[in-house]
């Protein structure tokens, strides 16, 4: 695994090469649009980028280069509902002590579906 990280040329094109399904959603199956893409990698690439994500999630705790509150990509962190509550408690302290607060939320639900797949 450190040869490849080290020397990504020496990767093997197995490795790296996938088969891509195209699954039906519901509806249409005759409209192309109502199709959504699965890639089936091999098991191999997939235990190699375990073993990188480990790596860097590591790295990245060990030398605190991520925000403490930022819980996206955390281990055991609290989900978009428990999110949202805290971030209601917080709005209602700042709007009950008069304090101004801004707040941005982005919302990627459909994001895979905006991507165009040509």
């Amino acid at each position: 695994m450190n040869e490849y990280v080290n020397k990504p040329e020496t990767v093997t094109q197995f490795f790296t090469q996938g088969n891509t399904y195209m699954k039906p959603k519901k509806g249409d199956t005759k409209n192309p649009a109502k199709y959504r893409p699965i890639g089936c990698l091999p098991t191999a690439y997939k235990i190699f980028t375990a073993y990188l994500t480990l790596k860097i999630k590591g790295h990245s705790t060990n030398n605190s280069i991520i925000y403490e509150k930022q819980n996206g990509c955390r281990n055991k962190a609290y989900g978009c509902k428990e999110q949202l509550i805290i971030d209601q408690l917080i709005m209602g302290q700042a709007k009950k002590n008069n304090k101004k607060l801004c707040t941005a939320y982005i919302d990627y639900q459909k994001a895979y579906d905006s991507v165009p797949h040509t």
